[in-house]
């Protein structure tokens, strides 16, 4: 496994702190929240974003043990990440 570092430079106005709403939920010592996702459609900002790339046929075999419904290792297969919000520093993990 090998990593490319990039960056895109974050808003220098208006940064919105879209997981507010959620540490009244959290212990006060939490320092790190991590967001899950191909398509981060609810974050306008990150400090780190890592993204994980594996081969496809790989993929595929790991998808397919995991799930039994054809239609959603379909869908889950044609998905493609989608990374349009300014961030830090960034991670792309390569398998």
């Amino acid at each position: 496994m090998h990593a490319l570092k990039f960056a895109i430079p974050p808003p220098q106005h208006n940064l919105k702190d879209n997981l507010k709403p959620f540490t009244k939920f959290l212990p006060p010592y939490v320092k790190i929240i991590f967001y899950i996702c191909a398509n981060p459609v609810r974050i306008d900002f990150a400090d780190v974003v890592i993204i994980l790339k594996i081969d496809e046929q790989r993929r595929q075999k790991q998808l397919e043990q995991r799930e039994s419904d054809a239609e959603l290792i379909k869908s889950l297969m044609n998905g493609k990440i989608n990374i349009d919000i300014p961030f830090t520093h960034g991670l792309c993990l390569v398998e």
